[in-house]
């Protein structure tokens, strides 16, 4: 029986409220009527002082078992809950597999996961594992570290390769650089346009790593050696191509001309998801918190705020990534952030910045109609306002004939963002879990992350400034199975634990 310190009848009282306040015009596998079931057996609880971001944590579990579906080839999760013609077999759409995957690997049936990740990769079931930008084998990793089963990444081994070759047929150049247009990667009408974009040579160099480490695990040294020196040929290139330095930011080149864009775009900081990035590059990140640069009141936008075409559009086609607040780019680029905090501390961005960008997210998850705030979560944001502009475009267009397409929106991350970016939860290659929060001076002064399921155990992490929330003691501490294997005071915390892989 997994040891839990936190109360977890709360996952029944938010779901009442949630079921109470939802017209649920489309259902899952898990309805409704069982999401308190599913949710109480499969999730994390989290305690912290700030209501809000309790609310959307649970919020965000709510709304996502609803895109849970069963299928022939194992379950899958859906981008969105209605049909829509441009998706795949079973209407699958692969473009947010990866954040997808981040989300369901903390859920303590991390089966469904691992059948999502074989649907994208089985011949039988058609799927199209390359219409978007997205990298399997990075996904299947990050799974991997967290569940402790390897197996899955190894019998998957010549369906990534031969994924990643068709990869390198399809969009490679001749200097080994990848292009992509900006709809493939889920950002249609974007500035700077379609190209040789930081996103997709970011992603098939991670590709590679993830690559090298698979092939390191079924025994292939020859092989591992290979696409390291591959990925990091990748990263090369991508850095000498696309950093701009009078710019101090990546920023996309086209194709055939090789100009490069005058525009910096939020996806501009896609190395760091996937890449540990050089010092020399910390300074693109100056542009975070710059209220002229990517810094608005409902959160990050698609470009830079101080470019003659950034705009807020209302009208034609409803996803445009030339300004609005795309959580989907919210999740890449504060999991690149959390991943740089994790590892140094820069100069141009810190802690603080982490955290507020992380309050400020969580705070978009709502929606005002007919005198009632919802929470809710949907395609894409005014970033001045926070209303849902997919929404509104949709809701005044004759032809939409699809009811609240975006409601429940499954595009993004925010669990993920909160244990591993937060509470900074990582379980290395050789099975030590770690816990290091992103946490500033002067903001919460206690946290319960209770549940998590790490290679067969239940682990904790709690911060409690002096002792008198919980009881059991002040600073930092890890829990394993319900017994206390770390404790630490120190300002900058980091707790540590050998797991035995079950």
């Amino acid at each position: 029986m997994p040891h839990y310190l936190l109360d977890r009848r709360i996952i029944g009282e938010y779901c009442r409220r949630f079921n109470a306040l939802d017209q649920e015009l489309y259902s899952g596998d898990i309805p409704n009527r069982e999401a308190e079931s599913f949710l109480s057996a499969n999730i994390p609880c989290f305690d912290c002082p700030d209501p809000v971001m309790q609310e959307i944590w649970y919020f965000r579990w709510w709304s996502f078992r609803k895109h849970i579906r069963s299928t022939p080839f194992g379950r899958v999760i859906l981008e969105f809950m209605p049909d829509v013609p441009w998706a795949g077999p079973c209407n699958t759409i692969n473009c947010p597999a990866a954040h997808q995957i981040r989300e369901a690997r903390w859920l303590k049936d991390q089966a469904i996961a691992g059948e999502y990740l074989h649907f994208w990769l089985d011949p039988a079931a058609g799927a199209e594992v390359r219409k978007y930008t997205f990298g399997p084998a990075s996904a299947a990793m990050d799974l991997a570290d967290v569940s402790g089963d390897f197996s899955l990444v190894s019998s998957l081994y010549p369906a990534l390769v031969q994924n990643y070759s068709e990869w390198k047929k399809s969009h490679q150049l001749p200097d080994g650089l990848f292009w992509q247009i900006d709809n493939y990667d889920g950002m249609e009408i974007s500035i700077g346009g379609s190209g040789i974009r930081a996103t997709i040579n970011s992603c098939m160099a991670g590709e590679c790593f993830a690559l090298s480490r698979i092939a390191g695990l079924c025994g292939k040294t020859a092989d591992s050696e290979a696409f390291a020196r591959e990925g990091a040929a990748i990263q090369r290139a991508m850095e000498n191509t696309l950093w701009n330095h009078d710019a101090g930011f990546f920023m996309t080149r086209d194709a055939e001309s090789r100009v490069q864009t005058d525009v910096r775009e939020l996806h501009g900081f896609t190395p760091w998801y996937f890449l540990d990035m050089a010092p020399e590059y910390d300074i693109a990140w100056r542009l975070f918190s710059d209220p002229e640069g990517f810094s608005a009141p409902y959160g990050l936008t698609t470009a830079e705020q101080r470019h003659p075409g950034f705009v807020i559009a209302r009208e034609g086609h409803e996803c445009q990534w030339n300004g609005p607040v795309w959580p989907f780019a919210t999740s890449v680029t504060l999991t690149g952030l959390a991943r740089l905090l994790h590892r140094r501390q820069p100069g141009s961005v810190g802690k603080r910045a982490y955290f507020n960008a992380l309050m400020t997210y969580a705070r978009s998850h709502y929606l005002t109609e007919n005198g009632q705030t919802l929470p809710w979560i949907d395609e894409n944001m005014d970033p001045y306002n926070g209303s849902w502009l997919a929404r509104e475009i949709l809701q005044k267009d004759p032809a939409n004939t699809i009811a609240e397409r975006g409601k429940d929106y499954s595009h993004s991350t925010f669990a993920d963002l909160v244990i591993a970016g937060l509470c900074g939860v990582e379980i290395s290659p050789d099975g030590v879990l770690t816990a290091h929060p992103l946490l500033p001076e002067k903001s919460w002064d206690h946290f319960l992350l209770d549940g998590l399921p790490v290679a067969g155990h239940s682990a904790a992490v709690q911060y409690d400034r002096d002792g008198s929330c919980y009881g059991r003691g002040a600073g930092l501490t890890l829990y394993v199975d319900g017994e206390a294997v770390d404790r630490c005071n120190a300002p900058d915390a980091r707790v540590r634990f050998l797991l035995k892989r079950s």
